[in-house]
């Protein structure tokens, strides 16, 4: 591994899937034999949609697996996408991009980045991730682009029409309905989290104000969502439905005192957090 910076585990609790960021790989881990192997990726460090080892990845940041554990949905820093893995049949009807290879960004930095978190997902697993997993022969894990255009851009929109500016963090609901997604700003904005519906492909606003957001999740009621404001030294809690950002813990302002200090509230005290 180099730089593995985020981590899920799948419903059966069997596998851990990892971003194995700068190796520009997710990899599976089977959590009971510590046998660790490629479900996508190779050492090329651009974007090209396809199965298993023949698929190019850049920089994935953060990887979620949907809650019936059949998808992977991965926050792919280097390129500007959000990629979706599918780890059983390689068949991806919400995907609409074509399989075409864009240059690596140059303008990403190799800064550390080793988050992690562990999704909740719904009581109704599955053992479909296994059947790719545990199987010997060549992956056919299938790797699409969701939505993005390739290049960083705040552009609102469906599919490749819609941009993002250096995702970083991901959520998946229950229902595999909808992704949160975080992301840098661009000018005299320092991040934002966007929502999309996973079907249509639609990004959408849903929260701003943040500065340089990374790890995301979850509550288990879907009633808000937790954000590492990392630059913030914070976490932040977000309404669902409304986006409404309040401190949960920590700092609070831009260029505030950080640490390490174990205090309720905003008293307490985080180095640049980012993995929650």
């Amino acid at each position: 591994l180099y730089y593995p910076s985020g981590l899920d585990v799948t419903p059966d609790g069997k596998y851990a899937i990892i971003s194995d960021e700068y190796n520009n790989r997710v990899r599976g881990l089977n959590l009971a034999t510590s046998k660790l192997s490629t479900l996508v990726g190779n050492a090329m460090e651009q974007h090209l949609d396809g199965k298993g080892t023949n698929a190019y990845l850049d920089e994935i940041n953060h990887v979620r697996v949907s809650p019936n554990g059949n998808f992977v949905y991965c926050a792919e820093y280097g390129s500007h996408y959000i990629r979706k893995i599918d780890l059983c049949t390689g068949a991806s009807s919400s995907s609409s991009s074509s399989s075409s290879v864009s240059s690596s960004s140059s303008s990403s930095s190799h800064s550390s980045s080793s988050s992690s978190s562990v999704s909740s997902s719904s009581s109704s697993s599955s053992s479909s991730s296994m059947c790719l997993l545990e199987q010997s022969a060549e992956p056919r894990n299938s790797v699409k682009s969701l939505v993005g255009k390739g290049s960083a851009s705040n552009d609102l929109g469906v599919g490749t029409n819609a941009g993002f500016y250096y995702p970083r963090g991901i959520a998946v609901t229950r229902d595999s309905g909808t992704l949160y997604v975080s992301q840098y700003g661009s000018g005299s904005s320092y991040g934002y989290i966007r929502k999309i519906d996973i079907a249509t492909q639609t990004v959408s606003a849903f929260a701003d104000g943040f500065y340089r957001p990374w790890g995301i999740a979850l509550a288990p009621d879907e009633s808000y969502l937790l954000v590492c404001d990392s630059y913030r030294h914070l976490i932040a809690k977000v309404t669902i439905p409304g986006g409404v950002s309040s401190v949960l813990a920590g700092g609070g302002a831009i260029g505030s005192t950080f640490g390490w200090v174990d205090l309720p509230g905003s008293k307490a005290g985080f180095y640049y957090p980012r993995g929650v």
